[in-house]
């Protein structure tokens, strides 16, 4: 658990720094990958057996998906035509989350929330800038790229997660 802290602090401190280029009259970055870094810590032996969990899962269903080199089974539902989001902005979105072993929806929101897309979870922040304003997608997202060996309150340690999200809005 300490250590998604620390990832997510981290790297939320370094695009905390990009504020201060404001003071200088300059546009603010647009990243539109993941630090190497960030990655760093992830356990590649459970991503590789939590990829190998959601390709087998995906057969079974009939259903394809791409693949992302860090991990990430994605399918965009549509590709959306606005604008491109950056780490650095913050979006609004509606998901539904559900648990790949059982298909159990865990959360979902209707109505649009925002977030700071640098805030969200690795898997999210990886598929998310596949799309446009108005796009769709279907992520699946091992273990690694949520919660990790952590969990949360609602998520066990280790979940395989599926969302469906749409990207509203990119501020």
């Amino acid at each position: 658990h300490q250590i998604m802290i620390i990832r997510v602090a981290f790297f939320s401190l370094l695009m905390g720094l990009t504020g201060l280029q404001g003071c200088l009259n300059v546009d603010p970055p647009c990243t539109q990958k993941l630090p190497a870094n960030l990655l760093a810590y992830i356990d590649t032996n459970r991503l590789s057996s939590d990829g190998t969990t959601i390709d087998n899962w995906l057969v079974a269903n009939n259903l394809t998906a791409e693949k992302d080199q860090t991990g990430l089974r994605y399918t965009i539902t549509n590709p959306g035509t606005g604008k491109s989001p950056c780490l650095e902005t913050s979006i609004t979105f509606t998901y539904t989350g559900k648990f790949l072993s059982t298909g159990k929806v865990f959360d979902s929101s209707a109505t649009p929330v925002q977030y700071p897309l640098n805030n969200l979870i690795i898997g999210w922040q990886i598929g998310i800038l596949k799309l446009k304003e108005g796009g769709s997608a279907v992520f699946y997202i091992p273990s690694e790229l949520a919660y990790g060996s952590a969990g949360n309150n609602v998520i066990p340690p280790n979940s395989i997660l599926i969302f469906e999200l749409t990207l509203v809005k990119v501020l």
